[in-house]
């Protein structure tokens, strides 16, 4: 148990909770075309790697159009795998932006992300890992059915 602060005289216990191995990444992208606004996510509960990235990647590639994906300074942004896929990527139109090193502000999804921290998920705690899980999934889902599908005010550098 720890203590937070009370009235003086008066002592409350809160409960502590161990967050190891209870940590849930997200990755995600904003797709836009013409009028309209998708949001693609993945939920992992484990750290994110270049094989994942590549995945996502490679359900983002299109015939019909030359999808410029927007990556920040992540480390397995720049791995030797994601290096080496480049020449495919390339054929097929999928081409990889980075952004200037700490620069969030252009990222539009780091503005998803904190919509969604803030407005969708108003817990701060959840008893079981499930239910974060679950509870992310959902503020996700409302975030998409909400946004997607409508004009983006500003459309940003990033996707």
């Amino acid at each position: 148990m720890t203590y937070s602060w009370v009235r003086a005289g008066a002592r409350k216990r809160v409960r502590d909770e161990n967050p190891q191995r209870r940590r849930l990444n997200v990755l995600a992208a904003t797709v836009q075309w013409d009028d309209q606004t998708d949001l693609r996510w993945l939920a992992v509960r484990r750290s994110f790697d270049a094989v994942d990235l590549l995945g996502c990647l490679e359900q983002l590639a299109d015939p019909h159009l030359s999808p410029v994906v927007v990556l920040d300074n992540a480390g397995f942004h720049h791995a030797k795998l994601v290096r080496a896929a480049l020449p495919e990527l390339w054929h097929r139109r999928v081409y990889l932006y980075y952004l200037p090193s700490y620069s969030p502000e252009l990222n539009d999804i780091e503005r998803v992300f904190r919509l969604i921290k803030h407005y969708e998920l108003p817990e701060r705690t959840y008893p079981t890992f499930d239910a974060l899980q679950e509870a992310v999934h959902a503020a996700f889902t409302r975030y998409e059915q909400t946004h997607s599908c409508q004009p983006t005010a500003h459309p940003g550098l990033a996707a």
